[in-house]
């Protein structure tokens, strides 16, 4: 099967198959109804191998030539709202289908651009409904310039390890420069977590930083962000994890107390004071978050720090 211009979906249970479709030999299950309820087989190293009984070659595997790379790391959708833990105690409708597909990736489907998105999913999609719930809504908001990798896997420390090796391979490769190349991890929990989700929601960042910064290029070491978690004033913002979380003097709840009085909807919308704020622990809050919700995009980078969104807002039309 060839791959077709508007993009194609695969599901994929390892990184033996994940190198394989990057190497362009990729071995495909077929799409069929069957498809989603077969159970895993095994455990292996901490990642899922799924069991593959109806397989075709996929001419070529991913032989485009891609201008912007997206990992999503836990951000599937499992409900459609959730309830804030605020005085309002309002009900918020989830921006899990951003975390698999940003907005301002959706808005880089301009024809004549001709560009080329590769999304990376990866969670654990061995529950049938969850994978066709999520298999849905990737296709209800994916663009035709979009391929998508839907990797069905357990994360930890050596899964990141095979599978950040193998993607930093493929971007130096084919030459996508750092710019256009984003990590992002979603795993956060609303409610009390169990002792292994504490354990998870503390090792994937560090592990994945640890990664980057190891790796024998080191171009891509500033390419991973991390979700601000559930807090509604920043419920659609991820942040650069090497530039903002690991500078030691940033003093969260003090920042977002800052801002809080330009916050007038629910969630994250300012008013029109946006970004004026006389404070550099601020600003820099501005310079190294990101709207995953945004509509503003530029095709020079794969997405724009909130600065740089606030200052093309006040261009005059």
């Amino acid at each position: 099967m060839n791959m077709s211009s508007s993009g194609s979906l695969y599901k994929i249970g390892n990184n033996t198959e994940y190198s394989s479709l990057l190497e362009n030999d990729f071995m495909k299950a077929t799409v069929d109804p069957e498809w989603g309820r077969r159970r895993p087989t095994e455990l292996l190293g901490g990642h899922f191998v799924p069991a593959v009984r109806h397989a075709q070659h996929v001419e070529g595997g991913l032989n485009k030539k891609y201008e912007h790379v997206y990992v999503s790391i836990g951000g599937k959708v499992n409900e459609f709202y959730f309830h804030c833990n605020n005085p309002l105690h309002c009900k918020i409708y989830t921006n899990s289908m951003y975390q698999l597909i940003p907005n301002f990736l959706q808005c880089k489907d301009i024809p004549e651009h001709n560009i080329n998105i590769l999304i990376i999913t990866i969670d654990d999609y061995s529950n049938s409904h969850s994978y066709e719930l999520n298999k849905s809504v990737i296709m209800k908001h994916k663009s035709k310039n979009m391929d998508i990798v839907m990797f069905d896997s357990l994360c930890n420390s050596l899964f990141l390890e095979q599978f950040l090796t193998t993607t930093i391979s493929f971007l130096t490769r084919h030459n996508i420069n750092s710019d256009h190349f984003m990590i992002c991890n979603y795993i956060k929990y609303k409610n009390e977590p169990n002792l292994l989700e504490q354990q998870l929601s503390k090792e994937i960042p560090i592990s994945i930083h640890r990664i980057l910064q190891n790796t024998a290029n080191s171009e891509y070491n500033a390419c991973f962000y991390d979700w601000y978690g559930y807090r509604t004033s920043t419920y659609n913002l991820i942040y650069n994890y090497k530039k903002y979380y690991l500078n030691t003097t940033f003093p969260y709840n003090e920042t977002v107390s800052s801002i809080q009085k330009h916050i007038v909807g629910l969630p994250f919308c300012f008013d029109s004071d946006y970004g004026i704020v006389n404070s550099t622990r601020v600003n820099s809050f501005w310079e190294h978050s990101i709207d995953i919700t945004s509509v503003i995009t530029d095709n020079n980078c794969i997405a724009l720090s909130l600065t740089t969104q606030f200052d093309l807002m006040k261009l005059p039309v």
